[in-house]
């Protein structure tokens, strides 16, 4: 548990060179991704993101290519609770299963911390039905 507390800390937390306007009500962010990440039951490339909201609370977010390769993601994160953001850096965050990284969450400053609930076992179908998990573990996850 620890090793994976660790490699998830290591390897999930990005820090973000982050555009904000002047306004503390932000809807986006500009992150950059240094590997391909899976949002849904999409695969994204590494590259530049716009990270924004879709309602006035984060509650659905839009993940968008800012590299020209058309990508984009939807995905629905609940609030964690007690976790208000009052720093002045935003920062997504990443759970890593099977050696692919899920997007986990997104902390902007001003606002709840915002996480996506994927499980072990969600994430391992979600390889499975994109073709990105060994033959063995692909005949367990059915």
């Amino acid at each position: 548990m620890r090793k994976m507390f660790v490699s998830l800390m290591v390897a999930g937390i990005v820090s973000l060179a982050v555009t904000w306007p002047a306004a503390a009500q932000s809807s986006a962010a500009e992150v950059k991704i240094p590997f391909q990440f899976i949002v849904g039951n999409k695969v994204m490339p590494a590259g530049r993101y716009l990270v924004s909201t879709q309602t006035t609370d984060w509650a659905v977010v839009l993940i968008t290519s800012l590299d020209g390769n058309a990508v984009a993601a939807f995905t629905s994160t609940q609030a964690v609770p007690h976790s208000a953001r009052d720093g002045s850096d935003a920062h997504v965050t990443f759970r890593k299963y099977f050696g692919q990284y899920f997007f986990q969450g997104v902390a902007v400053p001003g606002w709840d911390v915002r996480e996506v609930n994927v499980t072990k076992e969600q994430a391992e179908r979600t390889l499975a039905k994109l073709n990105l998990l060994s033959a063995d573990r692909a005949d367990s996850a059915k």
